[in-house]
């Protein structure tokens, strides 16, 4: 990372400085939500570690802020609504839920099943949506809002007064000045979500599971691991997304091979489908980490889907896909063969 970089207005800022002193005593706590083994933990046990952490922060006059992930960059939504339920019960106003669903691979309904549990939940119009990047929002219960505290002067390098609803506490001495540029990325995003969310429920479906299907063919046909998804059934928009894991598949890749692997394979021929950026899943044996690729569908790419027959966008599936595995097996084998060399 570079030394010193900007803040939303401009103002520079070291990485990883404090945006305002009023917040520099804040804790972090991590907890991971995947085994050493890369399979998803439990619900239940990460809600326990949830539950240890904030009662020590409380004992210490603290207010816990609670990060629930609801669809990771690798799928994973833990903990579990239920468990999220059982929190909100147990801290009430003594602890905020704030539930990162920012790749919004989220329906209409657990959505408002979060807000009704009174948390706060952060979303891109980026990533599924397939709108432009830097748009992202947040939906806050009214109940929130009128027990905010002000906004600390720290915000004023974050955003303008504008981006922030009326009547929110200290809302007022921000700049009123305005973003187009944001404006305009929002107004995109929400195309795209809109034009998704007419389409039905059962088309839905079944652009998911063809997509699954196949995947998994091509996917083993190439010899590619798939790294384990959410335990259980699979909800909502989950499986929309499929991880390779490249330390299981025939090249045994790490970490570091799997970034040098994304960058020739975005900068090279065009492929169907976007692949994301390697993400830290596991722990090798050697202390090194797994080596991961990322395959999604998007609001824009299932809205086309939709427009097909269900026959063509199965064979659109299988030439696509088929064309993608076997590009990344190829590519994951030649780097094999040069590390092995090297």
């Amino acid at each position: 990372a570079r030394a010193g970089r900007a803040a939303a207005r401009l103002a520079r800022r070291s990485a990883g400085a404090v945006i305002d002193t009023r917040h520099a005593g804040n804790r972090l706590a991590d907890l991971a939500i995947r085994n050493s083994d890369g399979t998803p933990r439990g619900s239940p046990d990460v809600r326990a570690d949830i539950v240890a952490l904030a009662d020590a922060a409380i004992a210490r006059g603290e207010h816990p802020v609670i990060h629930i992930v609801h669809g990771s960059k690798t799928g994973l939504t833990l903990p579990a609504l239920d468990d999220c339920a059982m929190l909100a019960d147990r801290y009430g106003p003594h602890a905020t839920l704030v539930v990162d669903a920012c790749q919004l691979r989220i329906t209409p309904a657990a959505v408002r099943a979060y807000l009704a549990l009174g948390a706060i939940v952060l979303a891109t119009g980026s990533k599924f949506a397939g709108g432009a990047p830097f748009s992202g929002f947040a939906f806050v219960p009214a109940k929130i809002l009128r027990s905010a505290a002000p906004l600390s002067p720290g915000f004023a390098n974050l955003s303008r007064r504008a981006e922030w609803p009326s009547g929110w506490p200290g809302r007022d001495s921000l700049t009123h000045s305005a973003n187009p540029g944001l404006l305009l990325r929002l107004a995109g995003a929400l195309f795209e979500i809109d034009r998704f969310l007419a389409l039905p429920a059962l088309r839905v479906a079944e652009i998911l599971a063809d997509f699954q299907t196949a995947l998994q063919f091509h996917a083993a046909a190439a010899h590619l691991a798939l790294l384990p998804a959410q335990p259980g059934p699979a909800t909502g928009l989950a499986t929309s997304l499929a991880t390779i894991d490249l330390s299981r598949s025939r090249a045994h890749l790490d970490f570091d091979a799997a970034v040098a692997l994304h960058r020739d394979l975005a900068c090279g021929a065009a492929m169907p489908f976007r692949i994301g950026q390697p993400v830290r899943a596991r722990r090798l044996g050697n202390d090194g980490l797994s080596a991961t690729l990322r395959l999604a569908l998007s609001m824009p790419m299932m809205v086309d889907h939709a427009a097909l027959t269900r026959r063509a966008s199965q064979a659109r599936f299988d030439t696509e896909l088929g064309t993608i595995c076997a590009g990344i097996a190829g590519a994951a084998n030649g780097h094999r063969a040069l590390r092995s060399a090297a």
